[in-house]
């Protein structure tokens, strides 16, 4: 490949802060806002225009899981406050079996996945920003990172108003797959293809108002292109997540897909039906995660771990509940960065159990409470107390 050479040149330093939070989805907000709420000076830097990821740009609107599968909620601290305000917002469905007093025995092999509406989530996110005082920059890029003696000692960020520099304590890796950690060098497992879906929001005759959604969820039903009247035997086509040209295969792919779906709909159920929106960010479930001090897995069902952050069930299979340790948060080599969400150090199978909204939430504030400790006490990353963390973010 032939290559050119940049000219050398100062950038402009945009902020100095004691933590820079790295991509905004539900990992990235819940560690900006659990660090700005620690005391830290906290800055967040998402390339799209609102926070969220694929709960929001992606349309994916199941807040997976909050529970055990045995009719008890494992999961605690922030998720807890988001599913209330959404619930304030008129923004939330729950099944009815998690509604009020109701019994353990009527509640057990009835997963606690509420709806959301992904607009008020954009809304949420903001709301909760502002609060915390987080500065947040939205259309703005990350570049390769400045490392020194084993620090990361500043990001370049590409935006509007040009190339400028972000001075952190700490950074939190929130790109969802752990790119700035793999800029680093950090030793990283990467999965290069990824099946295609999309979810997409729809309207018209010929979709019928269903028990008793909200109208969010009723009248504007979110469809998965790969439910619902699929024909057998269609395969779905697959994209590298982690390149731009894969990215761009999933988007003209996508829009495909879902205008496919519609005309399948059409004629199954006849009327007239119509896509309100689309998503905006690629749904990618597994592109790039780190390989840290320890890889959580399906082996580690009901284990205890001295540096546990929080518990999470496991979605897809009842029973099944994880203790999530410190050290698959923390980058190797780095002693100043931290990676939560669905790129946390795992196995391939623990993989799937940590890569869902409540999981990312919760290691996103575990990331956020760390490093704040970390920036306040000018120590290493990996030196934070998992004590402490558990107890600034109740979990």
């Amino acid at each position: 490949m032939k290559s050119i050479t940049e000219n050398a040149q100062k950038l402009p330093v945009m902020a100095e802060a004691d933590v820079a939070v790295l991509g905004g989805g539900v990992a990235g907000r819940a560690a900006a806002v659990t660090a700005a709420r620690a005391g830290a000076k906290t800055v967040l830097v998402e390339r799209f225009g609102f926070c969220g990821g694929l709960a929001t740009g992606g349309l994916v609107y199941y807040y997976w899981v909050m529970d055990d599968g045995r009719g008890h909620n494992v999961v605690r601290g922030l998720s807890t406050e988001i599913l209330r305000r959404l619930a304030g917002m008129g923004a939330l469905w729950v099944h009815p079996a998690w509604r009020g007093r109701t019994k353990v025995s009527e509640r057990a092999g009835i997963r606690n996945a509420p709806r959301f509406d992904p607009e008020a989530m954009k809304l949420l996110a903001d709301r909760m920003l502002r609060e915390s005082k987080v500065k947040v920059l939205y259309h703005a890029f990350a570049g390769s990172p400045v490392v020194r003696g084993g620090r990361i000692r500043a990001v370049p960020i590409e935006a509007k108003s040009g190339r400028k520099a972000l001075v952190a304590r700490v950074f939190v890796d929130a790109t969802g797959d752990a790119d700035l950690a793999a800029r680093c060098g950090v030793p990283c497992v990467a999965r290069q293809r990824e099946t295609m879906t999309a979810w997409f929001r729809a309207a018209g005759t010929a979709l019928k108002a269903r028990g008793d959604l909200p109208h969010f969820l009723r009248d504007l039903p979110l469809i998965e292109t790969g439910q619902h009247g699929e024909p057998k035997g269609t395969a779905r086509p697959a994209f590298n997540p982690l390149t731009s040209a894969g990215l761009t295969e999933w988007e003209m792919a996508a829009r495909e897909m879902i205008f496919r779906k519609i005309d399948r709909i059409k004629r199954k159920l006849g009327g007239e039906v119509s896509v309100v929106s689309a998503p905006t960010h690629p749904n990618v479930r597994k592109g790039r995660r780190i390989v840290g001090a320890y890889q959580l897995g399906r082996k580690d069902n009901l284990k205890e771990f001295g540096d546990s952050i929080g518990r999470l069930g496991n979605w897809m299979v009842k029973g099944e509940v994880y203790q999530i340790p410190y050290r698959c948060l923390v980058a190797p080599r780095i002693a100043n960065l931290l990676v939560p969400g669905r790129a946390i150090s795992t196995t391939d199978d623990g993989w799937d159990v940590t890569r869902i909204i409540s999981g990312c939430v919760l290691t996103g504030e575990a990331c956020g409470a760390a490093a704040a400790l970390a920036a306040k006490k000018r120590i290493p990353v990996q030196r934070a107390d998992p004590a402490r963390i558990r107890k600034l973010i109740g979990s």
